[in-house]
């Protein structure tokens, strides 16, 4: 992963707590209105091993449910390559396994994916951006692609606001995009976890409704820290 910036300031302890609960009613409030939208659930197990002074391997894991439906319904592991070529821009490349239920049998897909991340600026923490070309082999539903951008911050103190967007295309035109904001805890430097929510307004053929999405990820390096 691109190594982390020096930052000189950092948000006041209380500053940091009043942001993190204003985020929280915010997203309270958004999900009150859901009675026709779809709920979900995911839990991001993270573990990124520095391979090398300039690249970074990620394995990781994932669960989805949908609480008050069919319960859980997904999990995916993987494995994320970034190889920095510069302090700002660094090369992706990755693969996910994903085991998906579909009414009563699950079924397995494969996705790889390849693209670059990039920091744009520093003002107040950190502003980046990342772009994903994305290939599905789903057996017996057939393969296809999908582009992927994001944009976002991420503040620069050990509790940590952050918000971004992400617009997702396939062969068809714009198929979603997705809203995110949450606040990541750096316990210790072997130790950080966040809570997060994202909104995804979805094309008709790809989700009957908009999708509200509560999640956590729980972060822990292997081997050396940078």
């Amino acid at each position: 992963m691109i190594p982390p910036l020096t930052y000189n300031m950092e948000l006041p302890p209380l500053l940091a707590t009043w942001t993190s609960f204003a985020i929280a009613c915010l997203l309270i409030l958004v999900l009150i209105p859901t009675s026709m939208a779809q709920v979900e659930t995911q839990n991001v197990f993270s573990f990124p091993w520095q391979a090398g002074e300039r690249t970074e391997i990620t394995f990781v894991g994932r669960m989805r449910t949908k609480p008050g439906d069919e319960g859980f319904y997904q999990a995916r592991v993987g494995a994320v390559l970034q190889q920095d070529v510069s302090t700002r821009i660094g090369l992706i490349g990755g693969y996910y396994f994903a085991e998906r239920e579909d009414e009563a049998d699950w079924e397995g897909s494969s996705r790889f994916f390849g693209g670059f991340a990039h920091k744009l600026f520093e003002w107040k923490g950190t502003w980046q951006a990342r772009h994903l070309a994305e290939y599905y082999e789903v057996p017996g539903a057939g393969n296809y692609y999908r582009v992927r951008h994001r944009g976002g911050w991420e503040a620069p103190s050990r509790v940590a606001p952050f918000a971004n967007a992400e617009v997702f295309w396939d062969r068809e035109g714009w198929r979603s995009t997705r809203w995110q904001g949450g606040v990541a805890w750096r316990i210790s430097p072997r130790f950080t976890v966040d809570a997060h929510y994202f909104y995804e307004p979805r094309r008709s053929d790809v989700g009957k409704a908009p999708r509200h999405m509560w999640g956590t990820t729980l972060r822990i390096p292997i081997g050396k820290t940078p």
